[in-house]
């Protein structure tokens, strides 16, 4: 199913129950830890919202069109078929990446809230 979202629009936020992921068909996307910090930016051809699928938890990060966008929606159930009939192997690899990517997030988001407050408290010269 096409969805459109206006630029600003959240496709999802954080801690949402996952319902599927999505494929931008035009458009950008980004993707927001938290707090607010930006994470990415996705274009045409790319999924996102497939982490909380595969590891069974709520949304770990928000995703905001950052401009119009028309985005395909590949509801939960499809993606939990395509998961049940794939190798157990493969499964356990996208497990791990996403776990991995999970991360990788939190901790960009660490550092770059460290680097701010080390920003803040430097001597003007």
């Amino acid at each position: 199913m096409l969805i459109t979202f206006s630029a600003g629009d959240f496709v999802y936020k954080a801690q949402d129950k996952p319902d599927g992921a999505f494929l931008i068909h035009t458009g950008v996307v980004e993707v927001l830890s938290n707090t607010g910090f930006l994470l990415g930016t996705l274009n045409k051809g790319e999924i996102f919202g497939e982490i909380g699928e595969l590891l069974s938890e709520r949304r770990s990060v928000s995703a905001r069109a950052k401009t119009n966008c028309t985005l395909m929606h590949i509801e939960a159930i499809t993606l939990e078929k395509k998961l049940d009939e794939c190798d157990a192997a493969l499964k356990g690899i996208l497990r791990s990446l996403a776990l991995r990517l999970q991360s990788a997030d939190r901790n960009y988001e660490e550092l770059w809230n460290e680097l701010q407050i080390y920003k803040s408290i430097k001597p003007n010269d």
